[in-house]
């Protein structure tokens, strides 16, 4: 994912982690550091000592920072999807892509299983996995223009993008369900 340098206090390290659901033990400083590099976020330096202690972080781009930056291929990657993405799950898969990290959604996995079967491709999966985003990504900007009717609605995508970004909440499952 795209970085963004911040500013992170000990704490804010300790809660950036427990939202993403990492629960291993850290008592010490490098074991903190080393946690946050597991989860895609690099340490660039440290400052101060005890609560008074700052973290300079690259960490990735947010699904927040992507419906921001780029709702409207957001919109177009739910079309592109017939509804499988949700806002956030799109801005998820635009994120990865940018980071030039593989997605892995069920839908990815499927174009790529089938991708390296049928061209007996002997590149290793999660490269095909990043091919699939990419292809998906460029499709959806490219079909932009016929996003229209059921299932590829842009208008209706556009709505649900635009309630993600205001906070109103995503569809639990799929977009159009």
């Amino acid at each position: 994912m795209a970085k963004k340098t911040r500013e992170w206090s000990r704490e804010a390290c300790f809660k950036w982690l427990t939202e993403r659901g990492c629960w291993q033990t850290i008592n010490t400083d490098d074991q903190l550091k080393t946690a946050l590099e597991q989860w895609g976020v690099k340490v660039l330096n440290v400052r101060g000592a005890g609560a008074k202690q700052a973290w300079e972080v690259q960490s990735p781009l947010t699904t927040e920072d992507v419906l921001k930056r780029w709702p409207r291929l957001t919109a177009h990657l739910i079309c592109q999807s017939l509804g499988y993405f949700t806002p956030r799950s799109a801005a998820n898969a635009i994120a990865h892509h940018v980071a030039g990290e593989r997605f892995g959604c069920e839908w990815y996995w499927d174009w790529a299983t089938k991708w390296k079967a049928s061209a007996k491709l002997d590149k290793p999966f999660d490269e095909v996995l990043r091919d699939v985003g990419r292809e998906v990504l460029q499709r959806a900007f490219c079909d932009r223009h016929i996003h229209k009717g059921f299932m590829a609605d842009y208008r209706v995508a556009w709505a649900l993008v635009e309630r993600s970004r205001q906070g109103l909440g995503d569809p639990l499952f799929a977009s159009w369900f």
